[in-house]
């Protein structure tokens, strides 16, 4: 975890988290432009435990969900709400109101993206996934979200294209490296 301090070095904190070794940082706003950004995902591409993996997925995730639009983050969270019980149509709804508040907002279109799924409706989850990636190009949730849909539709090459790009992400990702392995099988690619 050392590396995530490292790759944090600035002093815009307001405060510090400490989960074994590792020290994170907090902030007030956030969203996918937050310069503490590039420093989590330097951490994360060097990270070599599932546990550090998780826990600095863990405050990426927590970064790309805050947003300085506070309707916008407002909106969002009660997307979050209506998807965790359920209530799709309305995450849905709520998810395209945060998007017109804040049509940067990468992870209103990712969650949207994933409501869409978890309903069936794999082609607007994958043009929400595709939005997300255009805003985030390292967004690994959606990446991998395109890889599961690429899946479920029988396109192996395209998820393998989608996993290959999350793994330039976080590349020692053990689930993700053997999901590679396997595609890799299936479509006779040559790991390069």
């Amino acid at each position: 975890m050392k590396t995530l301090v490292k790759h944090l070095s600035g002093g815009a904190f307001l405060a510090s988290i400490t989960f074994g070794s590792a020290s994170f940082a907090l902030q007030a706003s956030a969203d996918q432009f937050d310069p503490l950004l590039d420093g989590y995902f330097a951490a994360l591409a060097e990270a070599e435990s599932m546990v550090e993996i998780k826990v600095i997925e863990q405050q990426i995730w927590e970064t790309w969900r805050r947003n300085e639009a506070s309707d916008a983050e407002d909106v969002f969270r009660n997307g979050m709400e209506a998807m965790r019980t359920a209530a799709f149509d309305a995450a849905i709804e709520l998810f395209t109101d945060a998007i017109a508040l804040d049509p940067d907002f990468a992870e209103a279109y990712n969650m949207r993206a994933t409501t869409y799924f978890l309903m069936g409706d794999y082609f607007e989850s994958l043009t929400d996934v595709q939005v997300t990636i255009d805003l985030e190009p390292r967004h690994f949730g959606a990446l991998m979200g395109g890889a599961q849909i690429a899946i479920r539709s029988g396109q192996t090459e395209l998820a393998l294209e989608f996993v290959e790009a999350a793994l330039e992400v976080s590349p020692n990702n053990p689930e993700w490296l053997a999901i590679a392995k396997y595609l890799r099988g299936v479509t006779g690619a040559v790991d390069l």
